[in-house]
């Protein structure tokens, strides 16, 4: 095995730990929009997680402390990515800027490089929970889409904490909302 391939596999393991490890949901985030890029060059990211309307929502951007809701290049990523043709994608696509931008009949930003790959973040418990989207301006290879397939699945597992913990959160206030309501009365 080559010296850089001990090298990726052993940032990979080092990535999958500070997944397992983060402490919330904003520290995962951050995590996956930006250190993914030690195991996968790319130059912006994009990480999209599916809402109760089940849209599909920018969280968080590559290098950026917040994300701005009304941005062109926000927009344009959650257009693409809740348009009906893209919709519940499983499998990790490179999707066609040129196809969207027709087909939505809007001018593709200047900012958004000419690749843009979807790897969908999925979990065998709760499903697909959202994507990361990377882009860049050289073609993506083989190799760097199976790294992304096994990043892919142990980023679910952790969104899937996470929200295991959110929906156990809410149902126990909703309980002791009832039961405040009915000692009330």
């Amino acid at each position: 095995m080559s010296e850089d391939k001990n090298i990726k596999i052993a940032r990979l393991i080092g990535l999958e730990k500070k997944a397992r490890e983060a402490r919330d949901k904003d520290e995962l985030n951050f995590l996956v929009v930006n250190e993914t890029r030690e195991i996968i060059n790319y130059t912006n990211s994009f990480l999209l997680l599916k809402s109760p309307t089940d849209k599909y929502h920018v969280n968080a951007i590559s290098d950026l402390a917040t994300v701005d809701r009304t941005a062109p290049l926000v927009t344009f990523v959650e257009d693409i990515m809740n348009d009906k043709s893209l919709k519940d994608l499983k499998e990790i696509e490179l999707i066609d800027l040129e196809k969207f931008t027709k087909a939505m009949e809007r001018k593709k930003p200047n900012n958004i490089p000419q690749y843009l790959l979807c790897v969908p973040i999925f979990s065998p418990q709760k499903g697909l929970q959202g994507y990361l989207i990377l882009s860049r301006n050289d073609p993506f290879k083989e190799n760097e889409n199976e790294l992304l397939r096994h990043l892919s699945r142990t980023y679910g597992h952790a969104y899937n904490t996470f929200l295991s913990n959110y929906f156990h959160y809410r149902k126990t206030r909703v309980i002791i909302h009832h039961i405040k309501v009915k000692h009330e009365r």
